[in-house]
């Protein structure tokens, strides 16, 4: 009968082939997507005075009601300008 001698068996790490320590930064793109259920919320008196849209814009969070601000980037300010521009804005 042949035994098995516990010295001669490798075991595998538990966190081999896994990342581990430092992960990478978040995307951009992935920034964006954790707000989005937020930025629903928003309405044109949060991110426009007169017809100048602001460049950054605070919006409550639903699940901690915390403020965060957040930068309303360039592509972004333009969209929404053509998406209003047939609304009057009250001022």
């Amino acid at each position: 009968m042949e035994s098995v001698n516990p010295a001669n068996i490798t075991r595998e790490p538990w966190n081999k082939g896994k990342l581990v320590g430092q992960k990478t930064p978040f995307k951009l793109k992935e920034i964006w997507a954790i707000r989005a259920c937020d930025l629903m919320q928003l309405r044109v008196r949060d991110v426009c005075h007169g017809q100048i849209m602001a460049m950054r814009a605070l919006v409550l969070q639903q699940k901690t009601r915390r403020p965060v601000q957040f930068e309303i980037t360039e592509p972004t300010r333009e969209a929404v300008l053509a998406w209003i521009a047939p609304f009057p804005i009250e001022v």
